[in-house]
């Protein structure tokens, strides 16, 4: 009975000296494919949409604190939303920037515009 739990073991033995190695070296792949796809991720350039979508309203409401009327709280409007894309490594043509800041103007205030070039 010893000879047979002697044998049992020095089987087993042997299976795990190949298997740990090789299970091992499989861990690390998988690893470093998880770690391969994180800095994809980290590294991947910013949605200009989300960002207008997120930035848009804050532009405008902090454009409407600041200004009364016109032309200058525009301005204000396209050049804060501009520095913040500039900071996220967006750059993006002005007309863009006036173009998202008008929109979200038409969706904050839909009775009537408080930024804007009418007045």
């Amino acid at each position: 009975m010893d000879q047979v739990v002697d044998f049992l073991f020095s089987v087993a033995q042997v299976f795990l000296e190949i298997a740990i190695p090789i299970l091992v070296v499989f861990v690390i792949k998988w690893v470093k494919a998880k770690i391969s796809q994180a800095e994809a991720w980290i590294n991947q350039e910013p949605d200009l949409h989300y960002l207008l979508e997120m930035i848009m309203p804050m532009v405008v409401k902090a454009a409407e604190q600041q200004f009364g009327d016109g032309e200058e709280k525009l301005q204000y409007a396209v050049n804060l939303a501009n520095m913040y894309l500039h900071e996220h490594g967006v750059d993006i043509d002005i007309e863009m920037v006036v173009a998202a800041v008008e929109a979200a103007v038409m969706e904050e205030f839909p009775n009537g515009s408080a930024i804007g070039r009418e007045g």
